[in-house]
Formats: C-alpha cells, sequence, structure tokens
C-alpha cells in the first residue's frame, strides 16, 4: 500500500493529501483499498487507514496502477445508507449495488468519473445516489485520464440536484438502461469540454433520465441516444450545440427512436444555439416540447428529422424554424410534427434562414394556429410526395426583410389553411404548386401591403389552390398568379390590383389551365354609390390589373345564381386588363347572369385575339362617368358573345372589331361624353358584329346629359341588327354610322330610325354610306335635323319616311350609290346613283317628284313578263342621265312584250342621255333591245315610261340559232372546220367569227370564249 503516497503525489491532489494528514475532525480522502470483486461499502476493512468514509469524507476509488496494467473491475455492495461529501472514481470499472440504500453526495464537487489515468465507470444499480446540493456530477473530469462513464442501470436512481456532466475534459459517456433512472433539477450537460465528445443512452422501457435544463453539445460535441421505450426529459430548457465564435461552438444531437421512446422538453428547446444541434425523432420515437427553436443563435445551425411511422415532434407551444441561425426540418416517411404557430426564419435582426421539407404519404406537420415562412429571413416550406401541412392563418414572406418560398409538389401533397393564406403580406413570398399539389385555404392575398411582392404559380395536372373564400392578386402590393399546363385555381371573388398602390397580374395558359371563380372576378373595384353592384371578379379595383388567359387556358364563373359582376377597371383610379387570346383560350363570365364591365368606373381593356372567346350576359364598355373602355376583337375565331352590350354607358366606351373578329350580343348601345364620344369599329373581312335585339347608336340613361355615340363599317365589316336600330334615341344625344368600302355590310332585320325625338327632336342621327351595303328590311325614318347620306355602295329599305318635322330636302342626301326602296316619302333626288328598285325586282313609289341628275342612271331589271321593276311617282319624273335595262333568270322577252316601268301621276319630264324617246336601249347583257317610250312624244301615254318591240342581239357561235351558245353549236364545229372554206355553207359562215373567210382555230379561239368564257 506504500504506492499510495506516490499516487497522490503523481495527480497532484494536494487538497486530498493534506486531508489524509488532517486531524480526524476534517474531511478526509477515503481510498477503497479492496479489489475483490464483491465488497461491502460499510465495512471499514475495505478502507485505506480502516475507516469508512464519513459525511465530511470524499470516497475515493482508483486500484488501477499506471500502464501497462489494466483497469480494475469490481462491485461495491450496500448494507446501510451512506453520506459522503463527494465521491471520485479515478480509473476503475466500478459496480454500486446499493441493495436499496441511499447514498447521498453533499458538496459541490459531488461526482467525478475519470480523473485517473485509464478511463473510469460507474455503475449503480438497486439503490440511489443522491445530492442534496446543487453539486456537479462530473463525467469526464480529467484531462489526463482516459475518459469517464457513468451508468444507471437496474433500479438504479441518481436524484436530487446534482448538475450532470458529461465530458468535462476527456471523453465522457452516461448510460441509463434496464430501469435505471436519473431525476435531477440540476442541469444536465452533454458535451462540456471545448472539442470533447460525449454521449448518453437512455436505453429500454422504465430507464428515465429527467433533468431541470439540458445542454447537448455546450462547446463540445455531445449526443443522445433515447432507444427502445427510454424517456428524457428536461424540466428547464435545453439547448443542442451551444457556444460562439469567441468560446467555442458546441455540436449536440439527440437520437430518440423506436416506438415508445420518449423525449419531454417541457422549458424552451433551442437546437443550434450558436453552435450545430440535431434531432432525429425515427421509427415510432416522440418529442414533446413546449416552444422550440431551430438554429436559435447567431453562427447557429440546427436541424430537425422525423422520420417514420408514428414518430412524432409534438410541441405544445411554438416552433421556429431560423431563429437567428439557420434551421432545418425534415419531416419525412409518415412522420408526424405538431404545434401552434410555426415559423420559418423569424429572427427580429434578420438573416435567419430556415428551410421545412414534409415528404411522403402520411408525413404532416400540424400548426393549430398561425404558420410564417420567411418572417424575418429566407424561409423555404416544401411539401412533396403527398405530405401534408395544416395552419390556421399562414404568411409567406411576413416582414419587409421576410423571404418565403412554399413549393407544393406532387398529387397528394397538400398545404391546408384553415384560414387567409397571404403570399408576401409585408415582404416577398412564392408559392409553387405543381405535379398534382394541393393548396386550401379561405381567402388568399398575394402581394397584401404596399411594399410586397407575392408570386404563386399553379402548374400541371391535378395542380389546385382552392380558395373557399375571395382572392387578391395584388391588393396593396404587387402580387402575380400564373396558371399553366393544366392548373386550377379556385375563389368566390376575385380581385386583381385591388387598392390604389396594387398591381396584380394573373396569366392562365394552356389547355386544361383554369380560374374557376363562384361569386365574380374584379379588375379594378366599384366606387362606392356607384349604380352597379360589388364586383365579383375585378381586374384592376383602384390598382392596376392584369389577366392574360392564353393557348387555350380558361376562366369560368360557376356561380349557379344571381347577378356575377366581372370588371375590368373597377375603381376611378384602376386601370385593368384583360388579354383573351389562342384557340380554345376562353373567359367564362356567367352564361345568364354573367355582367362585364370594361372600364366600370375607372380604365378597363380588353382583347380577345387569335381565337380566343369572352362569353357573358351583359356587357359594359366604359360604364360609369370616370370611366374609360376599350375593346378589341381580332382574329379568325375571336369571339365575344357578350348578352347585352352597352359601349359607354355614361362612360367613354370603345369597340374594334376586327381581322375576322366577331362580336354577338342582344341588344346595342353605343354612347359617350361629347368630348370622347364613344366608339365602335367594325372593319376587315369576315369581322361581325351580330344584334339578335336591337342598337342604339348615341344612347343615354339621363337626358339633361349630351351623349354621342359613332358606328364605322368599313373594309368589307359586317353588323347585323335583327330588331330596330336608333340613332339619337332622346334628347341631347347623336348617333352616327359610316359604311364604308366595298362588302361592307349593315344589316337591319327591323326598322331604322335616325333621330326618334319626337317630343323635343333634339336626338341627332347621322348614317353616312359611302360604300358596301345597308339593307334595313323595315321602315327607315329620318327626323328633322338628321341626316341619311348615300354616297356610294347601296342602300336598300322597304320605306324611307321624315316624321318629326323632316323632310327629303334637307334630311337625305344621295350624291352616289345605289339606292333599293319600296316607298319614298318626298321629293328624290337622284344626283349620281343607281335608282334600282326592289331587290332582284321589285316596286319604288315616291310620294313626290322624281328627279334624276344627269350623272345618275335608273335601272330597270326584267325576269318574266310581269316581274320585272316599277317606279311610281306620285308627282312629277324629271329625268336625265342613263336608263340601264337587265333581263335576269335567262329570260328571253318577245316582240309583243311591252313592259310599264314607270308611271308619274303627273308628268315625265326630260330624256334620258343615253336613249330618247322612240329609239333603242340594248340590254346590259347585250342579248337584246328595247324600244323605249316616254314622255309627250312617246307612242304609249306620256306620264309612263315603257318599254317594247324587244328584239334580240346576234349571238357570235349561235350557229343553231336557238338564242345561246352551247355544247350542241359546238357539235356542228368540226364538220366546218375540216371543210374547204366557208362558201356555199351558210351554217359555217356562221363560225367565220373572225371574218377572214375561212373557219380555222383562229374562229376555235374566239367560238370557244363565247362559249366558256376562257
Amino acid at each position: 500500500m506504500s504506492r499510495r503516497p506516490n499516487r497522490c503525489a503523481r495527480f497532484i491532489l494536494i487538497p486530498a493529501c493534506v486531508l489524509v494528514v488532517g486531524s480526524s475532525a476534517q474531511a478526509e480522502n477515503r481510498r477503497w483499498n479492496n479489489g475483490t470483486a464483491s465488497l461491502v461499502f460499510n465495512t471499514g476493512g475495505n478502507w485505506v487507514g480502516g475507516v469508512t468514509p464519513g459525511s465530511l469524507d470524499v470516497a475515493q476509488f482508483g486500484l488501477s496502477p499506471p500502464p501497462p496494467f489494466f483497469r480494475q473491475t469490481y462491485t461495491v455492495s450496500f448494507n446501510n445508507n451512506a453520506t459522503n461529501q463527494a465521491l471520485h472514481i479515478e480509473d476503475d470499472l466500478v459496480r454500486f449495488n446499493l441493495n436499496s440504500r441511499t447514498y447521498t453526495l453533499t458538496t459541490a464537487t459531488g461526482m467525478l468519473i475519470g480523473t485517473g489515468g485509464f478511463a473510469a465507470r460507474l455503475t449503480v444499480t438497486n439503490g440511489t445516489i443522491r445530492s442534496t446540493t446543487g453539486s456537479n456530477f462530473d463525467v469526464g473530469a480529467s484531462a489526463s485520464s482516459g475518459g469517464g462513464e457513468l451508468v444507471v442501470s437496474t433500479n438504479g436512481l441518481i436524484s436530487g440536484s446534482p448538475n450532470l456532466k458529461i465530458g468535462t475534459l476527456i471523453t465522457g459517456t452516461l448510460t441509463v438502461e434496464q430501469g435505471g433512472d436519473i431525476s435531477t433539477t440540476g442541469t444536465t450537460t452533454i458535451g462540456v469540454g471545448d472539442g470533447i465528445t460525449a454521449t448518453a443512452t437512455v436505453f429500454g422501457e422504465g430507464s428515465t433520465l429527467v433533468t431541470g435544463a439540458l445542454n447537448v453539445g455546450s462547446i463540445g460535441d455531445g449526443t443522445v441516444n433515447v432507444q427502445l421505450g427510454g424517456l428524457l426529459q428536461n424540466n428547464g430548457g435545453a439547448r443542442l450545440g451551444t457556444g460562439s465564435l469567441l468560446t467555442g461552438v458546441g455540436t449536440g444531437t439527440v437520437n430518440v427512436m423506436n416506438a415508445g421512446s420518449t423525449w419531454n422538453s417541457l422549458g424552451l428547446l433551442e437546437i443550434g444555439d450558436g453552435g450545430t444541434g440535431e434531432v432525429n425523432i425515427t421509427q415510432g420515437g416522440a418529442v414533446n416540447a413546449a416552444d422550440s427553436i431551430i438554429g436559435a443563435n447567431v453562427s447557429g445551425g440546427g436541424e430537425v428529422n422525423v422520420t417514420g411511422l408514428n414518430s412524432l415532434w409534438d410541441n405544445s407551444g411554438t416552433v421556429t424554424i431560423g431563429g437567428l441561425g439557420g434551421g432545418t426540418l425534415n419531416i419525412t416517411n409518415q412522420g408526424v410534427v405538431e404545434n401552434t404557430d410555426g415559423f420559418i426564419a423569424n429572427s427580429a435582426l434578420g438573416g435567419s434562414n430556415g428551410t421545412v421539407d414534409v415528404s411522403g404519404f402520411g408525413s404532416g406537420w400540424i400548426n393549430s394556429d398561425d404558420l410564417t415562412v420567411g418572417h424575418v429571413g429566407t424561409g423555404t416550406l416544401t411539401i412533396n410526395g403527398g405530405g401534408f401541412v395544416g395552419s390556421d392563418y399562414a404568411f409567406v414572406g411576413f416582414e419587409s426583410s421576410g423571404t418565403g418560398t412554399v413549393t407544393v409538389k406532387g398529387f397528394g401533397s397538400i398545404w391546408q389553411t384553415s384560414q387567409n393564406l397571404f403570399v408576401g403580406f409585408r415582404g416577398q413570398g412564392t408559392v409553387n404548386i405543381t405535379a398534382g399539389g394541393s393548396v386550401q385555404n379561405t381567402t388568399g392575398f398575394v402581394g397584401d401591403d404596399s411594399d410586397s411582392t407575392g408570386l404563386v404559380t399553379v402548374d400541371g395536372d391535378d395542380s389546385v389552390w382552392q380558395n373557399s373564400g375571395d382572392l387578391f392578386v395584388g391588393f396593396f402590393g404587387e402580387g402575380t398568379l400564373n396558371i399553366t399546363g393544366g392548373g386550377t385555381v379556385g375563389c368566390v371573388e376575385g380581385t386583381v390590383g385591388s387598392q390604389s398602390s396594387a398591381i396584380g397580374h394573373v396569366t392562365v395558359d394552356g389547355d386544361g389551365s383554369l380560374w374557376e371563380y363562384s361569386g365574380a372576378v374584379t379588375v379594378g373595384e366599384t366606387d362606392p354609390g356607384s349604380g352597379l353592384q360589388p364586383d365579383d371578379l375585378t381586374v384592376g379595383n383602384e390598382g392596376d390589373g392584369t389577366l392574360e388567359i392564353t393557348n387555350g387556358g380558361h376562366v369560368v364563373s360557376t356561380f349557379p345564381g344571381g347577378v356575377v359582376l366581372n370588371s375590368i377597371g373597377s375603381g376611378s383610379s384602376g386601370t385593368g386588363y384583360v388579354l383573351v387570346t389562342g384557340d380554345g383560350s376562353r373567359w367564362n363570365a356567367g352564361d345568364d347572369n354573367g355582367v362585364v364591365a370594361i372600364g366600370n368606373a375607372g380604365n378597363g381593356t380588353l382583347d380577345i385575339f387569335d381565337g380566343g372567346t369572352v362569353q357573358a350576359a351583359v356587357s359594359y364598355v366604359g360604364a360609369e362617368s370616370s370611366a374609360s373602355g376599350h375593346v378589341t376583337v381580332d382574329g379568325d375565331g375571336s369571339l365575344w358573345d357578350s348578352g347585352r352590350l352597352f359601349v359607354g354607358l355614361d362612360g367613354r366606351g370603345t369597340l374594334e372589331i376586327t381581322g375576322g373578329g366577331v362580336v354577338q350580343s342582344v341588344d346595342g348601345a353605343i354612347s359617350g361624353p361629347v368630348g370622347a364620344p364613344s366608339a365602335v369599329i367594325v372593319s376587315g373581312p369576315g369581322s361581325q358584329w351580330d344584334m339578335s335585339g336591337a342598337l342604339s347608336v348615341g344612347y343615354s340613361t339621363d337626358s339633361t346629359t349630351a351623349r354621342v355615340g359613332t358606328l364605322d363599317i368599313t373594309d368589307r365589316g359586317i353588323v347585323t341588327t335583327n330588331e330596330i336600330a336608333f340613332l339619337g334615341l332622346i334628347e341631347n344625344t347623336t348617333g352616327i354610322v359610316t359604311v364604308a368600302g366595298a362588302g361592307s355590310t349593315w344589316e337591319i332585320v327591323g326598322p331604322l330610325r335616325i333621330g326618334c325625338d319626337s317630343v323635343n327632336n333634339t336626338g341627332v342621327g347621322t348614317v353616312g354610306i359611302q360604300g358596301g351595303t345597308v339593307s334595313i328590311t323595315e321602315n327607315t325614318s329620318v327626323s328633322a335635323g338628321d341626316l341619311l347620306s348615300l354616297a356610294a355602295g347601296t342602300l336598300s329599305t322597304t320605306q324611307i319616311s321624315f316624321p318629326d318635322g323632316g323632310n327629303a330636302d334637307t334630311n337625305f342626301e344621295w350624291t352616289s350609290g345605289t339606292l333599293h326602296v319600296g316607298f319614298f316619302d318626298g321629293d328624290l333626288v337622284n344626283q349620281a346613283g343607281v335608282l334600282a328598285p326592289g331587290n332582284s325586282v321589285g316596286i319604288t313609289e315616291i310620294i313626290g317628284n322624281y328627279n334624276q341628275l344627269a350623272d345618275a342612271t335608273l335601272e330597270i331589271e326584267i325576269s318574266g313578263t310581269t316581274m320585272h321593276d316599277f317606279v311610281r311617282v306620285i308627282g312629277n319624273a324629271f329625268l336625265g342621265g342613263d336608263l340601264e335595262l337587265d333581263l335576269l333568270n335567262g329570260f328571253v322577252p318577245s316582240s309583243t312584250d311591252t313592259f310599264i316601268v314607270l308611271r308619274a301621276n303627273l308628268n315625265v319630264f326630260n330624256a334620258f342621255a343615253n336613249v330618247a324617246n322612240g329609239q333603242r336601249l340594248a340590254t346590259s347583257d347585250g342579248l337584246g333591245s328595247f324600244v323605249v317610250n316616254y314622255g309627250a312624244s312617246s307612242a304609249f301615254a306620256p306620264d309612263l315610261i315603257a318599254l317594247s318591240n324587244f328584239l334580240a342581239a346576234d349571238v357570235p357561235g349561235d350557229c343553231d340559232h336557238d338564242g345561246d351558245v352551247d355544247l350542241d353549236d359546238y357539235s356542228l364545229f368540226p364538220d366546218c372546220l375540216d371543210g374547204p372554206g366557208v362558201t356555199g355553207s351558210i351554217q359555217c359562215e356562221c363560225f367565220d367569227l373572225n371574218h377572214d373567210g375561212a373557219v380555222d382555230l383562229a374562229d376555235f379561239a374566239v367560238f370557244r370564249l363565247a362559249l366558256t368564257g376562257l
């Protein structure tokens, strides 16, 4: 035993040596002195000096000699309770069998394990080691030792208030197994010293480690494993990976694995508190926490992995992924995380980063309150492969310095928010819904605050964003929504560019891409007091909004009843633009109940291009007095099925139908302010406005305000009105229609009323026909102060009358063009046009005089002995210009047929320029001629124009003399062609068409022209 003083000197344990030589009243270091397999602690003979350590003593165990000798292994049993100041396990492998006794340690030095040259281990079984002070139980206490290990095993218990330090100056290990128990109100630290590695394992059912605070990886490297039903519990806070760049940083890891294995963290859980922290919850393990932060402090980084069926992280408070540092949360393979509020990147100082991945069917993150992605910092959430995330409210990009990105990818992947979703609340937010992912919430906001930016992309078949409430894209800030590749967005009411500072943009692109709204969509909101109800779909409410529907995308109202109001440029400061372009692209704003206002109280533009379609029940272009609306329908297949259509109601509206575009409506009305009249332009081949009802050009709901509307039909454009058409309908309104260009057409299946204010006669209407065709199946009336002008083209109407003080002299102007009229109420002056009674054949009755000037023409068509044009003049007929005769339908009159084509109740004066009375006039086809009889010296009554004595003209090539050139004539030609000449054959002389005395191929060329026209 003489080597013990040397060992004391070797470890420079000066206080212990002093204690050895001190008086018996002072504390002593009592050293175990028996290496037998099992001896009793309470027997003095087992101790140096033969005295059992008392309450003032330190018990020391260290029999092992220095290398190369091995550590000693033995068991120490207790047959009574014992109390010491401290316990030192220097370098032996010691088992305490406490035999249901309690061993109490009373001073701050508490327990030191690993203070000798070898690694030391203490195993505690069948009883209690208790601390009565906040002492340190230090495992791996000396840098010169080989490490320390504490094992609490079968029925062993460590209790009281010790601070457990595992791995202080050398490697430390703590194992709680086989029902062992640690229950301390002190702090447990795993991995205390800088660079020191420490491990704690709580293993098996009934094995527990309960502590006050818990530090794993203080400035060392610490790992805690909770396995096979073990329990870890900290009643204070828990910190994994602490330290700083100045003091050194630690790495802390907690692994909770297997069903029944549990970690209860009852205080604040900080994972990566300046260092690196990691929690792995696997194979059904469970972690129960209060508030948790992953990446809690500057320079800190934390990661939590929850994976496997029944693996659970349950937080009664909040979870923050990325505090002042960086944090990562991975929830996979049916793992579940639950908490109240969830924050991804939430640092008051900014600069934090947080990443969450929820992947696989059954994997879920349940936030019973709110979820914020990018609160202050950069946050990322990915929901993939059938994962689920739920919350009450959700924010993506909360503060101005916050940036959040959420990706929901794959069939069955769901992000469900029971309340509102804000993408870009005050910061920058992005949400990607792809490959069948689904997002569900009540009201959605994209770009909420004035400085925010929000972007949502819904891409791919079965990808869905369903808002059970309303959707705002650009509320006060800037918002963008892209629906592509077959994605679907649903909402009740939608607003794009809501408030005055807002900018909103929505794109619906590609076959199957769909925006459905069960209420309505507003692009610019309605002003208070507006005559129209609050909007359902709004593009440009008080801000700027854009909606683009392209390449087969659809925007559809599904509201089953009531009125659905869709506004483009709704509020007075709102500017809205909607583009519908490409085959199959469609905006169905409500079949029977949809109202579209393009410029409700603000500025609105609708472009329908290249096969796009818009459908509504009622449409307004420039509704309110402050509004301006513009619609363009351009390209083959482009269609606006507008229902009732008002181009300018109290504001200004413009409609352009070009390039083959088509507008279909029930009624049509065109009306705008005097300084900015509303206008419709229909121009280009195939361009058409088709109304099943009436048209009013110059319309107003308030007769005290002057209103002006114009309609221009040019370059083969077509307008069809299937009921009455009005111009200048009421007081203070002006309507102007211009038809110009060959092929341009205005067809009215009903009457035309030009200036219709029969009370005050202050409505003004003007129709200018400068080309094309205007066809009116019923009466055309022109009031005083109004004008019907025919300068080119064709006007066809059953009657032209002049009510309300109108007259033919001032209200009808005919300078050129063709007039088909059944009844003309007044003197008709044909300056340089063509009067053609009827369409084909018909009658014109003139209630007044007919005056045909030098450049004018009277066209008479004859298709049978009783089927021919006729002009009845109630007054005098003053002739001039030309008479044109046309035979129709192959009719050939006989020489005995007589045709009365004009009768004047008074007299026929003057003469035609191209035929005098009694002279012949050839028909326009050259098939024959009539004797024209008129005037005082006529062979008929002087008040008539009569055609008589028809004489058929020779027809070149009609060599069988049947009146036409046909195959019968062709069959005779070869005989004459083969002969020596034309002499002696009248028939062959007929075939000498070039009159050169021979029938040859030159004549055949002329004959072929007569036969085929080629």
